[in-house]
């Protein structure tokens, strides 16, 4: 079971990442809705000009969605943290290694379980 100092520093480290991760979306977001960026589609681009740019604009948001998961996760991992049950394997119910947790502290399976999900697919 990971000691209460652990588990503080853990809720430290991924409440920094969730507020790094939602200024970085919220900063590129701005960018590309600025009024700026949307002036240029459709003014004289050629057909291949717009469609590197839907295509840009589709990637963008794609990452979006992957950060916003991310985020999702992480406060997963904070609720966790304050019931009590942080570093649980979902699926045995067995400890999760504290240096699989330094590496993705939002990690919901234990390696076995994980590697296991993983080789099913």
């Amino acid at each position: 079971m990971l000691s209460a100092t652990v588990r503080k520093e853990f809720a430290k480290r991924l409440s920094e990442k969730k507020y790094e991760i939602i200024c970085r979306s919220k900063n590129e977001m701005k960018k590309r809705i600025s009024a700026e960026n949307r002036q240029t589609m459709g003014a004289g681009l050629e057909e291949g000009d717009c469609a590197f740019s839907c295509h840009s604009d589709y990637l963008h948001f794609r990452n979006l969605d992957s950060q916003c998961t991310i985020v999702m996760q992480i406060d997963t991992a904070l609720d966790k943290i304050r019931d009590g049950s942080y570093g649980i394997c979902e699926e045995c119910s067995g400890e999760i290694d504290e240096k699989r947790l330094r590496i993705l502290p939002f990690a919901r399976y234990c390696v076995d379980c994980q590697e296991m999900f993983e080789t099913a697919v």
